[in-house]
């Protein structure tokens, strides 16, 4: 298994005015490709062969198995590695990428990549491919055509494909799990500067011994480790950039004391952050 390189990864965008773009997997995936990266725009990998259902790939550090008929959906930002020395061809399919104003224009499409609130993959049935293989394959057929409002309504309805099925699971949730997600927006939108629980617990209009009962029984976590999970996830994400001081990454996490937040860090993930960051 490859390591991680976590010193300054770099992060891939689209060209100017490049809305979208599908790719096969097997024509893009160079070995240059395969260390930590991180991308300024919206991406789905759908695999349609695995020969090898032992290899893996990370999203924001935490590894993933590839399986035949599941897509991966990829925020802007999130750090992917590819967990393997070599591609040979040991699976097929496709890259799907999206620029940032194509995806935030619709709230649907934007819930296919909320990492916080949803595994960041959806498994199809053998049935459920046809028709996402088949919209593929009409915008294939299309790519030397000027004829740019039909591919654009291709790509929307493969899209939309996709959204309707990660919705169809979506609402069969519990109560306990709806607010569980609820919770998860709340953090995402304050962790930097607000880590009690008593903060989040007024916000839902709960008591914090009943808002962790809930929490506990959706995710086994408790609301302090929820937002401990989500700073240290931040500054990994920092650190690997290596483009900002730890003292300049620790004040934006709302950590004042540089040795403090070293601590904290520390103790979560067993080294230090200046360790971490390779320096």
């Amino acid at each position: 298994m490859k390591g991680v390189n976590i010193l300054n990864i770099p992060k891939y965008k689209l060209q100017d005015q490049e809305e979208y773009r599908i790719c096969k997997l097997e024509e893009k995936l160079t070995d240059d490709f395969l260390s930590s990266h991180q991308h300024q725009y919206f991406e789905i990998i759908f695999f349609t062969e695995v020969l090898d259902e032992n290899m893996q790939h990370s999203i924001d550090f935490r590894a993933h198995q590839i399986l035949e008929n599941r897509l991966f959906f990829i925020a802007s930002n999130q750090v992917h590695q590819w967990l393997l020395e070599h591609y040979d061809e040991e699976f097929k399919g496709y890259f799907i990428v999206f620029n940032e104003s194509y995806i935030k224009a619709d709230n649907a499409l934007l819930d296919l990549f909320d990492f916080l609130n949803n595994e960041p993959f959806l498994d199809l049935s053998e049935d459920e491919i046809e028709i996402p293989l088949k919209l593929i394959g009409l915008i294939e057929e299309d790519a030397e055509s000027n004829n740019g409002a039909y591919k654009k309504s291709l790509i929307e309805a493969l899209l939309h494909f996709f959204s309707k099925k990660k919705h169809k699971f979506q609402k069969n949730m519990s109560i306990n799990e709806k607010r569980f997600m609820e919770l998860r927006t709340l953090i995402e939108q304050n962790y930097k500067n607000e880590k009690q629980v008593s903060f989040y617990a007024h916000k839902m209009d709960m008591l914090g011994k009943r808002l962790n009962e809930v929490v506990k029984s959706v995710s086994s976590l408790t609301i302090s480790e929820l937002v401990q999970k989500r700073v240290l996830l931040e500054a990994k994400r920092e650190l690997s950039l290596g483009s900002k001081t730890v003292q300049k990454i620790s004040e934006e996490l709302g950590y004042h004391d540089p040795s403090y937040f070293s601590k904290f860090f520390k103790k979560h993930e067993g080294i230090s952050p200046s360790v971490y960051m390779g320096k």
